[in-house]
């Protein structure tokens, strides 16, 4: 294949059998798919290599994409990957079993080679079992645009932050995190870096620390324009976190799980203005129900009429805020009742409103107030 410049063979693996071969065992037949469609000439490649050397990529000089679809890997083949992976531009494993770490650890040479990666994906589905460690966290990603990690368990002692020198890097997603022991706020001092990052999205990540403004200037992120801290009580519960996300310059859209006491932090670090009324400047926001890991179901309740009516006066102070609201998601009925839909009917800039289906309303008073936005 003189012209053959992308393969993709991700559910063809070497343990596969033909179809002959409990009727005729003896018959031998070659599955080496990655040693036989190796090429100088190959820019991509989805699929297993042959050993866990990974050798036929010595004859992939210009491979650009790399898949792994191999549900079981050895150590070294991710480490024979991430020896390559200088001149890799897009590096992308659903299946990060013992391949993530070892892959990192490797790349750019230990730091000593510049890398080119610019799409990192690790996993689709959480696997705690998985370890990335200290030296994995420490990489040097200088041109990566896109970084998603989901379900692993890191090793943070005496990793110093989440990875070094993202100054290309625009999009971050990280998913089911667990980290041992949980870091401190110094651990994203590495955003400081990532001046072109445009979207911050942090999902069921509970170790995950705070983001605060000392250690990562709100400021140096001009063009962060979306964020999504969906289950992280230690991000959201915390008000230096609140205090730098109102205060990021370009933020338009968050998406963000919140309880009684996080909406709260959140509705204290409101910036104000010249009359000293809360604003802000989000278009899209989306409000769903968290979860308070430090509290007893008991505790979060506390007085019942208190618990009633914090979350509706945070929500609706949260509404008053929003001038330039446009598209209104609420997935809780911890923030809306009723009675406090006159709050949206005044949001004059609305487009788009949406409730889940479990978020229970007055069909009646709530058709007057919705209509109210017609006005």
């Amino acid at each position: 294949f003189p012209f053959l410049r992308h393969v993709d063979m991700g559910y063809i693996t070497d343990y596969q059998k033909p179809l002959d071969f409990v009727a005729n065992p003896q018959v031998g037949v070659d599955f080496s798919v990655a040693e036989q469609a190796a090429s100088p000439q190959l820019e991509s490649f989805c699929g297993c290599f042959d050993d866990d050397e990974a050798s036929a990529l010595r004859h992939m000089p210009n491979l650009k994409t790399f898949c792994s679809t191999a549900e079981k890997t050895d150590r070294k083949l991710g480490a024979a990957v991430g020896r390559h992976g200088c001149d890799l531009e897009t590096v992308t494993a659903r299946f990060t079993k013992d391949f993530a770490d070892p892959f990192l650890c490797a790349l750019g040479g230990f730091g000593t080679e510049p890398v080119n990666l610019r799409y990192l994906s690790f996993g689709e589905e959480c696997d705690p079992t998985e370890l990335l460690s200290a030296a994995a966290l420490n990489a040097t990603l200088s041109a990566a645009k896109f970084i998603r990690v989901c379900g692993m368990t890191w090793s943070t002692a005496g990793a110093g932050t989440l990875f070094r020198d993202l100054r290309s890097l625009r999009r971050l997603e990280l998913q089911e995190i667990v980290c041992t022991p949980a870091p401190p706020p110094t651990f994203w001092r590495s955003l400081a870096e990532a001046v072109c990052l445009e979207d911050l999205h942090l999902a069921s990540c509970s170790d995950l620390p705070p983001i605060t403004n000392n250690v990562v200037p709100a400021r140096t992120l001009g063009v962060l324009r979306k964020v999504t801290f969906q289950r992280c009580p230690r991000i959201v519960g915390n008000e230096g976190t609140w205090w730098w996300v109102w205060r990021l310059p370009a933020l338009v859209e968050l998406d963000v799980s919140l309880t009684a006491r996080t909406a709260d932090a959140a509705v204290r670090m409101l910036p104000l203005d010249s009359d000293g009324r809360p604003v802000h400047r989000l278009r899209s926001l989306t409000l769903t129900e968290g979860f308070d890991p430090d509290s007893s179901d008991d505790e979060d309740r506390g007085d019942e009429d208190d618990d009633d009516r914090r979350p509706l006066e945070d929500c609706e102070v949260l509404l008053e805020a929003s001038t330039h609201l446009r598209v209104l998601h609420v997935g809780t009925a911890l923030f809306i009742r009723t009675a406090r839909l006159e709050a949206i009917s005044r949001l004059v800039s609305l487009e788009s409103l949406r409730f889940e289906a479990h978020v229970r309303l007055d069909p009646f008073v709530a058709a007057g107030d919705v209509a109210g936005l017609r006005q």
